[in-house]
């Protein structure tokens, strides 16, 4: 069995250890981030499968719990190892830990049938990313809501899921029905986001402050029991969607 770069890996759907016949110290590093991420939470999937329970790497060996690795398993860190190859090689830093803090998540693009391929290899992506390195302009594109996690940054994360929501407010508004101030199309992250991207324009009726537009919608999005919402805050709550929400989607190229 082998993973990127041909280094090969102990055969066999049972194993008490993962033994790595290299001296490569980047595959070395990409495991123990394996590890890492299986005993900080942030990787539950790497958890469930026994990394993370390992002793520090002798001579390149990974103890892991017994019958909990499998050809599954290697595949994914050889998907890995793709990405992390990727992402170095287009960064300046040449460390995982430190190239990974280049990156931002730019724009997102649907595929009409489900059948998109990350950078990695993974296959039937629907939501395509592209990351955009902050530093020297460089991008990756597609990269699949999977290798974003990888990145084990939360505002990476943040800015898939506001994307997102962002794609169904600009379907809503095509197919020609109507988008609500509801978790189906908004959260705190997509208005704290519009805000930064300047939606919310100083007028006569934010008093000269977008902020009061955004602090607004907030407010009314934070409401449990929307019966509550007076007509004037309805009203004002569409005339916001109307006049700045939806234009500034309906425009924005970074969603497809």
């Amino acid at each position: 069995m082998t993973v990127a770069g041909g280094d090969v890996l102990a055969p066999g759907p049972v194993l008490s250890k993962v033994q790595v016949n290299s001296d490569d110290p980047h595959l070395i590093e990409a495991l123990e981030l394996d590890c890492i991420e299986a005993r900080s939470g942030t990787n539950p999937a790497l958890a469930r499968r026994g990394f993370g329970t390992r002793h520090p790497p002798i001579g390149g060996v990974f103890a892991v719990q017994s019958g909990s690795i499998g050809d599954g398993d290697m595949a994914m860190t050889a998907n890995f190892q793709v990405l992390r190859s990727a992402v170095i090689t287009a960064s300046d830093a040449t460390k995982w830990k430190k190239a990974l803090l280049e990156w931002d998540v730019t724009s997102v693009e649907e595929h009409p049938t489900s059948d998109g391929e990350c950078v990695c290899g993974q296959t039937g992506l629907l939501w395509m990313y592209t990351i955009t390195n902050e530093v020297n302009g460089a991008e990756l594109f597609p990269i699949g809501s999977s290798c974003v996690n990888h990145f084990g940054r939360t505002e990476l994360n943040r800015r898939v899921d506001v994307f997102r929501k962002l794609v169904l407010v600009r379907d809503t508004v095509n197919d020609g029905n109507t988008v609500e101030m509801t978790t189906e199309f908004f959260s705190r992250a997509v208005l704290e986001f519009l805000y930064e991207e300047g939606v919310f324009t100083p007028d006569a009726f934010n008093h000269g402050d977008g902020w009061d537009d955004c602090e607004f919608l907030l407010k009314m999005f934070g409401k449990r029991d929307k019966s509550t919402i007076n007509s004037k805050q309805r009203y004002k709550m569409r005339m916001l969607l109307e006049s700045k929400v939806i234009p500034f989607v309906l425009a924005d190229k970074r969603l497809g």
